[in-house]
């Protein structure tokens, strides 16, 4: 399963608010599907980090060197979590 995460740039998101999914979800909107937005829980936090996982070994097969380290870490993304700023793509 391919999964990635996305920033939300317009419809009045936070430019902090960082919103996951995965890339079947993706493929209902190319569809003319609807996907609506969930603000994540702690629960999600281990199925966040695979998504991210998955969409930073993605990156990395095509060359690119973004979210190669150490970012995002383990806490930010929890404080993202904490704060009420990540969402996913449901």
């Amino acid at each position: 399963m391919k999964n990635g995460t996305y920033k939300a740039k317009s419809q009045g998101f936070h430019p902090a608010v960082t919103v996951t999914t995965t890339i079947e979800n993706i493929d209902k909107l190319r569809k003319g599907d609807c996907m609506r937005l969930r603000q994540a829980e702690m629960k999600d936090f281990d199925r966040i980090i695979e998504i991210l996982k998955d969409g930073k070994n993605q990156l990395a097969e095509h060359g690119v060197d973004q979210w190669q380290g150490d970012y995002p870490s383990l806490d930010q993304i929890r404080e993202d979590i904490e704060k009420g700023q990540a969402f996913l793509a449901v």
